[in-house]
């Protein structure tokens, strides 16, 4: 077991975590993760704004998801502003437990979100330097289903523990995503992938390591076995002195 809470095991997991949400592909469901007697809500594009999937059909700790991402030309405030009018919030008080829809500001986001039974619709935007802003839009069916940490089919060493767990269903293929921070030293995480993944019959198609300034290093690596495909992005929290790693299982049709 860890000794120190995992949401404050530092930079890497963020970094790692952005990694694995970008690494899922534009998707089109050929199983659902959700009923299609249950329609999705249709999540308006903000002003002026290109918005592009990052997955129609996806998993996130347990929870059915969706996702998309924008670049607006239109300024944070006027994002915020239109989801304001769209979705009826006001902006003469601050958020209160009881809203069905409210604005927070948050590690340089602002959230503006909307629950509307089983859905839970969220919108985060961040300014740029040039005016306009970009972000995400998601939603999430909360109402009856139960957040789960699923690490099933995932090979990991002894003691590390999951953070976070991405499903996806892809045109061609299905994907899961999990992220651990482990106490082990990361030259023994490693290792452990590069023995025993070597001795189930992975091929290996790509390993490096790069050395950050102080002298700790971030591997990425890659393995193929059958329709199978396994990439393991790994790196050391030193303020933490944690291991965190990113391994991504990709299955594809045959």
């Amino acid at each position: 077991m860890l000794s120190k809470p995992l949401h404050a095991a530092g930079p890497w997991i963020a970094r790692l975590w952005i990694l694995a949400w970008l690494a899922l592909q534009p998707a089109h469901a050929q199983a659902l993760f959700v009923d299609k007697a249950t329609p999705w809500p249709d999540i308006p594009a903000p002003p002026r704004a290109h918005v592009s999937w990052v997955s129609e059909q996806m998993r996130v700790n347990g929870i059915p998801m969706r996702v998309q991402v924008f670049e607006s030309a239109a300024s944070l405030e006027e994002v915020v502003a239109h989801y304001r009018a769209h979705w009826k919030i006001p902006a003469s008080r601050a958020a209160l437990p009881s809203d069905k829809a409210y604005v927070l500001e948050r590690d340089g986001e602002t959230m503006i979100a909307r629950i509307k039974e089983p859905f839970y619709d969220l919108v985060k935007v961040r300014a740029m330097q040039d005016g306009s802003s970009q972000g995400t839009m998601s939603s999430s069916l909360v109402l009856g289903s139960e957040p789960r940490l699923d690490v099933s089919s995932i090979p990991f060493p002894s003691g590390a523990e999951a953070v976070s767990v991405v499903e996806s269903i892809d045109v061609g293929s299905r994907s899961k995503q999990v992220l651990f921070a482990a106490s082990q030293s990361y030259a023994r995480v490693v290792d452990y992938y590069r023995v025993n993944l070597a001795a189930a019959g992975w091929q290996p198609l790509q390993s490096q390591a790069t050395p950050n300034a102080q002298g700790e290093s971030a591997a990425v690596m890659l393995f193929m076995r059958d329709n199978q495909q396994l990439s393991v992005s790994a790196g050391v929290d030193g303020d933490r002195r944690l291991t965190v790693f990113n391994v991504n299982l990709v299955t594809f049709d045959q």
